[in-house]
């Protein structure tokens, strides 16, 4: 995949949200989960300034993005979406790999992620450890697959 990773830039946030829908709806989640969705996926100017996002663009388009997020004193991967034309094209591992790259070269030891069940597999191929399920923030009785990446021991 010709495709060079770069951070995101302010103006960008309405394309990144709306790549994020087109990549939710994917899935067939129904409508009106999508409208819960809105505020807790929605990317801001704000989001792009303060946190650590990153886009992978290819000829002319960007295609995924991924999210790095830290709270009280703890970091974890916030967002991680592809386009569907793009999904097990090799695209989220691209992504995957640079996250590592980038919370290494800042000093992060482990990386905390709440995933999509649909993302499950993917996690745990990229050598992330379940830690079991945690419920959704928006949908009542949905759970989430949570997992950790220990930077320090994956990277050698």
């Amino acid at each position: 995949m010709d495709c060079s990773i770069r951070k995101a830039i302010p103006t960008e946030a309405e394309l990144l949200t709306e790549l994020t829908f087109i990549s939710k709806r994917f899935w067939g989640y129904p409508e009106e989960l999508m409208e819960k969705w809105i505020e807790e996926l929605k990317i801001t100017d704000e989001y792009i300034r303060t946190q650590q996002v990153y886009v992978a663009p290819t000829q002319g388009e960007i295609i995924g993005y991924y999210s790095i997020v830290s709270e009280d004193g703890l970091y974890g991967l916030d967002n991680m979406f592809i386009l569907p034309a793009y999904i097990g094209k090799g695209v989220g591992r691209l992504l995957f790999s640079h996250m590592l790259e980038t919370a290494e070269g800042s000093g992060i030891k482990e990386l905390l992620i709440t995933g999509d069940p649909h993302a499950r597999g993917f996690y745990e191929k990229m050598g992330a450890t379940y830690l079991g399920e945690k419920p959704s923030s928006v949908i009542p009785g949905r759970t989430l697959p949570c997992f950790i990446y220990h930077i320090e021991e994956q990277i050698k």
